[in-house]
């Protein structure tokens, strides 16, 4: 792995471990010791066999597990939100919106036109839905900040066993569009080439007329 990825196993290890050497190296053989276990297993090509799959993957719940360590509070509410992101992300959406709307239908209420409450509470149904959203937004980005991706360390080039194909379909008529466009754009800078080495000759003759004519 990269430099990088290295050390945000070892950011992992210490999360875990109690804050001691002897305790991050017991983690770190544990880790170690599960990948090997999973490589014998289902063999080196599983995403278990990798110390990865057990620091940052799925595997660290189980890992935790085996070292008996228990995550804080705010470290498993963190992780129920990520295990339903998607309910919690609509979810919350839906709450503002109907927050939103339930403040609409209670003005109109309290304002003395009781007519207009229900046709108050449609009319705030999208800007509603609109601010709801945005908020969310903002708050995932603010509260969620990105990670890098492992990467392996590619300096040497790629190993044999992460070497694959990339297939990119395109259509036929997609396929012949592009090759007229790069034809026709191959002939117009040709002709472009053709059109500035004249002029430049023309130039250059001219200035050797004049030089002559200077004599």
């Amino acid at each position: 792995m990269d430099f990088h990825s290295r050390d945000r196993y070892r950011h992992v290890v210490e999360e875990i471990a109690e804050p001691n050497g002897e305790a991050q190296v017991r983690v770190a053989l544990k880790a170690i010791e599960s990948a090997r276990q999973a490589a014998e297993l289902k063999g080196t090509s599983d995403r278990a066999a990798h110390v990865g799959y057990h620091l940052i993957g799925p595997g660290r719940a189980g890992l935790e597990t085996d070292v008996a360590h228990r995550p804080k509070a705010g470290e498993r509410l963190r992780r129920f939100g990520f295990a339903h992101a998607t309910a919690a992300y609509l979810g919350g959406i839906g709450v503002l919106t109907g927050l939103g709307i339930f403040a609409a239908y209670a003005y109109a209420l309290s304002s003395g036109a009781p007519g207009l409450a229900v046709p108050a509470a449609l009319l705030a149904l999208i800007p509603s839905s609109e601010l709801a959203t945005l908020v969310i937004q903002r708050l995932v980005a603010a509260l969620v900040p990105p990670h890098r991706l492992p990467r392996l360390d590619l300096e040497n080039g790629v190993p044999e066993s992460a070497r694959t194909l990339v297939v990119i379909p395109r259509s036929s008529a997609a396929w012949e569009a592009s090759s007229t466009f790069s034809s026709t754009w191959r002939c117009r800078l040709s002709a472009t080439s053709i059109r500035r080495s004249t002029s430049d000759s023309e130039r250059l003759q001219g200035r050797k007329d004049g030089g002559r004519r200077g004599r």
